[in-house]
């Protein structure tokens, strides 16, 4: 049973992440879209660089899915040694 809610839980953990991923802002104007968005940007001295912030948000929910995922396979790990004995 308790492998069961860690799987459901992994499972959750890679849903939020696909969820808090965000895409390189485009507009049908491509003056205004990102370097990096799918068409790129009409505008050449905006270089090749992300600049509308999803490349750091995207960097920031990796971090914090490495993080959980960590947890969750302490959480494995500790799965069949008794309670008293686990690590905090």
């Amino acid at each position: 049973m308790l492998e069961t809610l860690l799987t459901t839980q992994a499972a959750g953990l890679e849903r939020l992440a696909s969820l808090a991923k965000r895409g390189h802002t485009y507009c049908e104007d491509g003056w205004y879209s990102c370097p990096k968005a799918e068409d790129g940007c009409a505008d050449e001295n905006r270089g090749p660089e992300c600049d509308c912030g999803a490349d750091e948000h995207n960097a920031e929910v990796d971090a914090l899915m490495t993080l959980l995922r960590s947890n969750v396979s302490l959480e494995r790990a500790d799965a069949g040694t008794p309670v008293a004995v686990r690590s905090k």
